[in-house]
C-alpha cells in the first residue's frame, strides 16, 4: 500500500505588505500520523494553519495539497475540549 499524505506543502510564502512572515516552507504530513507545530511566538504556526484551512490567502506556493475537509473533521474545537475536561474552564 502506497502511503498518502493528508498535507503536503512546497515553497509556501506569506507576507503582510512588505513584511515576510513565511519564506519557502516545505513539509509533508502522512495520513494517520500526528504532528505538532513548535516554534517561538511569531514563527508562523497559526498563519500556516490558517492558509492550510483556507482561512487566510497565501501569497505564493509551489504546491499546497490538503485534505482540508478531513483535517477539519478530525480537529477538536476548544468547546469540545472544555466539555471533555470541565476543570479547564474558569468559573
Amino acid at each position: 500500500m502506497i502511503p498518502t499524505n493528508i498535507l503536503e506543502i512546497r515553497g509556501l510564502f506569506k507576507s503582510f505588505g512588505a513584511v515576510k512572515v513565511i519564506e519557502g516552507l516545505d513539509f509533508t504530513v502522512p495520513e494517520g500520523s500526528i504532528y505538532g507545530f513548535v516554534g517561538v511566538n511569531g514563527a508562523g504556526k497559526t498563519t500556516t494553519m490558517k492558509m492550510v484551512l483556507g482561512l487566510l490567502k497565501l501569497t505564493t506556493a509551489k504546491s499546497l495539497s490538503a485534505a482540508s475537509e478531513r483535517i477539519m473533521a478530525n480537529t477538536l474545537k476548544m468547546s469540545d475540549i472544555c466539555r471533555m475536561f470541565p476543570s479547564f474552564t474558569h468559573t
